[in-house]
């Protein structure tokens, strides 16, 4: 059960709440920090990190193939060259379902044992960043159909990840050359009747690797495309509502406001509240936009960041009144999706819109000030908005906007630019390119100096995507292979 650190300030009442959240939320999420740098629920952009490299390698998690950011666990420049995983087909088609996207799941023993890592109980705390199994749970749960390996239960307690095909099983060893990684098995060995190893050698520093289909790298659903969601509480008589992908975009068709068009753009930065803030915290701003729309009955916040760092961070976010609660109404509704409940991944991203009841700036900046520190009284784990300003603010210049173009631009944008980089894809270029595209204004600049690489991607919000097509992600250094759409 969590329990708030001893240092991190906040009222009586949130105290309660965060009580009821230690026995609820994280039983099913144990590994999200409750307050990390004396601030509860930092966002994952706040580059908390669930794997720490100082950890030794007998704590099961920090051999050189599990020391990656928090990721899909799609093969990364920790990987050993000698895994031979380049060696393996790029994708697997099955069934009418392209299969192709990478997921690796760590195997320990049946007696594996850590205060970190299990429950009192002995069984694996569930939805570990990285997916750990045991031997014993791996060999049961693996199926085998027309020579194919299936794991058809979720993986790790992940909603998403269920139903997985199984490509390789690789094992890691310590010599005086350093860490080698040996394959133990692959499909292509399992087809020409290759037996799967005992549960013995698999509890010795192995990793399964696992792909899901090629849907899963471009949307939440298979049907739905983009990585695009909506959340709101606005219709409905305050109903909750979480829309994402291409069937967003009928389901705004229906809405008694459709017709109502963007009319101001507005642009604001924050840091996020730390309780000692080094040199690098200070010169790091995350950016959103904000619209507003004729019928003034609310505003919209549009935010890009990692993809699935509301999902896998147990529906945690800034944007929503109930943040602290022990299940908020976002991630009910995110378990109605289950592809978005998954661990997060730092490379790539998403694009968020949260509904605000605000009829202009000056509420939402009520809003902005009652969680930062500005707010007089506030604690500052409570606080979400450290230093928080109005960059930029204007009218748009396209005669009609309206929530269906509005979607349909993003998709067409998240397709398109779909990578997260420090200083190249993030909350400040996304940002940049929509205020120039929606006023024109293509003087406009991202707030922090130093993204000097940055180009605008305006085009990006025009054009629907190519099916078929890959986008590449033009930075050769974290550069990551992409299934066809």
């Amino acid at each position: 059960m969590a329990e708030l650190p001893a240092g991190v300030e906040v009222k009586e009442s949130t105290r309660a709440l965060l009580r009821r959240a230690s026995q609820e939320f994280h039983e099913d999420n144990p590994y999200v920090p409750m307050a990390k740098d004396g601030v509860v629920y930092s966002p994952p952009e706040r580059k908390i990190k669930h794997v720490d490299k100082a950890e030794k390698k007998d704590d099961a998690d920090s051999d050189e193939e599990t020391i990656a950011a928090t990721t899909t666990g799609a093969p990364t420049t920790a990987e050993p060259s000698s895994a031979g995983e380049e060696e393996e087909p790029k994708t697997h088609r099955l069934k009418e379902i392209d299969y192709s996207v990478p997921w690796h799941a760590i195997l320990v023993s049946d007696d594996f044992r850590s205060p970190k890592h299990t429950l009192p109980n002995g069984k694996l705390k569930p939805r570990r960043p990285i997916p750990h199994i045991t031997a014993s749970d791996f060999l049961a749960g693996i199926k085998k159909e027309d020579g194919t390996y299936f794991f058809p239960k979720m993986l790790n307690e992940w909603p998403a990840l269920q139903g997985l095909l199984l490509v390789a099983i690789t094992q890691a060893t310590d010599g005086w050359g350093g860490t080698t990684v040996n394959r133990l098995w692959t499909a292509q060995e399992g087809k020409e009747g290759k037996k799967l190893p005992e549960a013995s050698v698999l509890a010795k520093n192995c990793r399964a690797t696992f792909w899901a289909p090629s849907w899963a790298q471009i949307g939440w659903t298979p049907t739905s495309p983009g990585f695009v969601y909506w959340y709101s509480e606005m219709y409905d008589g305050g109903k909750a509502r979480l829309i994402s992908g291409e069937d967003m975009l009928q389901t705004l068709r229906n809405d008694a406001n459709f017709r109502a068009s963007v009319t101001d753009i507005h642009v604001y930065v924050h840091r996020y509240p730390k309780a000692v803030e080094s040199f690098a915290d200070k010169q790091t701003y995350h950016a959103v936009c904000v619209l507003e729309w004729e019928h003034k009955e609310f505003v919209t916040v549009c935010e890009l960041a990692f993809l699935n760092a509301v999902g896998g961070y147990g529906g945690k976010a800034n944007w929503i009144e109930d943040k602290i609660a022990p299940r908020t109404k976002l991630f009910e509704l995110m378990n109605e999706t289950p592809g978005m409940v998954v661990p997060w991944n730092e490379h790539m991203s998403e694009i968020r819109m949260y509904d605000i009841k605000a009829k202009n700036m000056e509420e939402l900046e009520a809003y902005m000030h009652k969680y930062s520190n500005k707010m007089e009284g506030l604690p500052q784990g409570e606080q979400r908005f450290l230093e928080w300003e109005r960059y930029a603010s204007s009218k748009i210049k396209m005669r009609y906007l309206n929530s269906e173009m509005l979607v349909g631009f993003f998709i067409n944008y998240i397709r398109r630019v779909w990578g997260y980089r420090r200083i190249q894809y993030n909350c400040q270029t996304f940002s940049t390119d929509l205020f120039c595209f929606l006023t024109g204004d293509r003087n406009h600049k991202a707030y922090s100096s130093h993204l000097l690489v940055y180009t605008q991607h305006m085009l990006s919000f025009i054009y629907t995507p190519k099916d078929g097509h890959e986008y590449p992600d033009l930075n050769p250094a974290t550069e990551r292979p992409r299934p066809q759409a």
